[in-house]
């Protein structure tokens, strides 16, 4: 008989493969369910590294990083003093144990959760409602003015801006909006009391960058845009060698004028992995920028030049950890939605993978590489290990909406759809005015789609598709959701589209090639694309005679 322990407040059962905590179940991955019944079952010695690798991922060669991952997120769910590192040896369970002979009674099944509360935030977000203010420091980084007289150096002043963001997003003391929110303002003239209230801050940094040759200045001040009042502001000269001092300069500033309460142990923080080549480091700023653009307006040609400019930021610097990190989120928005050309998936997503991996070996606290690396993972079919990247990438910076988005596609591809529910309206809070909010979106619908509640589904769909009317995925959402709420009219319009704009993305999922990992929501939306094709090829073929009603759904419970 499979053992079953008990230790703290938690029951380990093996046999049925449950973690309970007071009688209700844990969420666990299924490598950090067999990493832990191991260290269990051998908690009276040390167990060395590579023994661990060959039980929890026999027959298969994993970076030694999996299992760090997996120790790490034991540990955030059992404490900290769980799992005891032993360096050059190995871990060993650290918990005081009680050998149980009674299995675990598996708990009843749940009832289903309705979240009608989410789905009234995703509206009034939608709409544009004034938010409140959150239970901590809250600050948005407008986009910095760029007054070097040169258009094409957009890009600089918007990497600075973006870097301090991504450095200020570190501390969990801080509620930071995110990028994209903030840049939905570039160009406009606002009262800073207007963004205070249409992104839910209080404080509110602007900035100016003027470059010439090697030289910039950079202007930054802090303001209280609940009342208007300046708090704080500062002038920066430097010579462009030392762009990366400033910004952590300037970063560490920000955050102690906003939350001094801030130590300085959590400042150094913000410290990161300087790029290596400067001019590399141009290169992955300009991908990055386009990266987004390219997939929001289905754009191959945008697509390959971001490619283009992040592999030749690699050419010059091959440890760019920001260039490795565009190169990920390329392949996984293309494998995610493969516009462009279906018949290189294979070939994108290992190269993702790859670039993901080593830049997280370079720079184990570069979250989006994790959370990246996360979202590859669940495409290839592997939800637990995706899960825990993802995870990963959220707790190294848990102020990113990115994160929290791309592991909320994780947990709807691994069947959990209110969980990915619950994080993409986080993401929505954390970045309002977000140009990827269809995205969001998008998922959602799928949740409710998952669900079978399909009227939520198409209301979600819609959006998506109002957010972003060259997207294929917000399409795919949007047919599925209406085939299924039968409302045929949005089907022969967004299917048409799909047939246009993405005809490879539509054979891949009516051959079954989805990402959604249980069966049931696999096959509905299979059969979702094929009816839709099936009705707008009978429009076609007989104008005057096909008849919505023509068409119903039937689903086996």
């Amino acid at each position: 008989m499979a053992a079953s322990y008990q230790f703290d407040d938690f029951e380990f059962d093996a046999a049925s493969r449950l973690l309970m905590r007071g009688g209700t179940p844990q969420e666990l991955g299924a490598r950090a369910f067999d990493l832990l019944a191991y260290l269990l079952a051998c908690r009276d010695r040390v167990v060395p590294r590579s023994e661990l690798m060959d039980k929890v991922w026999p027959d298969l060669v994993v970076a030694d990083n999996n299992l760090t991952v997996q120790v790490f997120a034991l540990r955030q769910l059992l404490g900290t003093h769980a799992i005891k590192n032993v360096p050059r040896r190995g871990y060993q369970f650290a918990l005081p144990v009680l050998h149980a002979v009674k299995p675990i009674a598996p708990p009843s099944a749940p009832s289903a959760v309705e979240p009608p509360q989410f789905t009234l935030q995703v509206h009034a977000l939608g709409a544009g409602v004034d938010l409140s203010l959150p239970g901590k420091p809250s600050i948005a980084v407008l986009p910095f003015l760029n007054l070097s007289g040169d258009v094409q150096q957009d890009y600089f002043a918007d990497g600075m801006c973006e870097d301090i963001t991504t450095e200020l997003s570190r501390f969990q003391a801080l509620f930071v909006i995110a990028r994209n929110s903030a840049f939905s303002y570039k160009g406009r003239a606002v009262d800073v009391r207007t963004v205070a209230r249409e992104l839910g801050v209080r404080y509110v940094v602007e900035g100016s960058v003027r470059r010439a040759n090697n030289r910039v200045r950079v202007t930054v001040q802090l303001i209280d845009a609940v009342s208007g009042t300046h708090l704080w502001a500062e002038k920066y000269d430097r010579v462009l060698l030392d762009m990366f001092d400033l910004q952590e300069e300037v970063t560490q500033s920000i955050v102690g004028a906003v939350a001094p309460q801030i130590h300085a142990a959590e400042q150094n923080k913000a410290r990161r992995v300087r790029p290596g080549n400067l001019g590399a480091h141009d290169l992955a700023m300009r991908a990055n920028a386009d990266s987004l653009d390219a997939l929001r307006r289905n754009d191959s040609t945008l697509w390959q030049q971001a490619l283009g400019e992040a592999r030749q930021a690699l050419a010059m610097d091959p440890q760019n950890v920001l260039a490795l990190t565009v190169v990920a989120e390329l392949m996984a928005r293309f494998v995610g939605t493969p516009q462009f050309d279906e018949t290189s998936l294979s070939d994108h997503w290992k190269e993702g993978v790859a670039a993901a991996r080593q830049a997280i070996d370079l720079d184990p606290s570069a979250g989006a590489a994790h959370h990246w690396m996360g979202l590859l993972l669940a495409f290839g079919g592997f939800y637990d290990d995706g899960r825990a990247m993802a995870r990963r990438g959220l707790e190294l910076n848990p102020n990113d909406a990115l994160a929290y988005s791309n592991l909320a596609y994780v947990e709807l591809w691994a069947n959990c759809p209110q969980v990915a529910m619950a994080l993409q309206a986080q993401a929505l809070r954390l970045s309002p005015r977000d140009p990827s909010r269809y995205a969001f979106f998008a998922c959602c619908s799928l949740a409710y789609f998952q669900l079978k509640d399909y009227a939520q589904a198409l209301k979600l769909a819609k959006l998506a598709v109002s957010e972003a009317p060259h997207s294929p995925a917000a399409h795919v959402a949007l047919t599925v959701a209406a085939v299924y709420a039968e409302a045929f009219d949005l089907v022969a319009t967004s299917f048409a589209f799909l047939q246009t704009h993405s005809p490879g993305y539509v054979r891949l999922v009516s051959s079954g090639n989805t990402t959604f990992g249980n069966a049931d929501s696999r096959q509905r939306a299979v059969l979702g694309l094929q009816i839709a094709a099936r009705f707008v090829t009978a429009q076609r073929e007989k104008p005057s005679s096909a008849r919505t009603d023509d068409v119903h759904v039937i689903e086996s419970d």
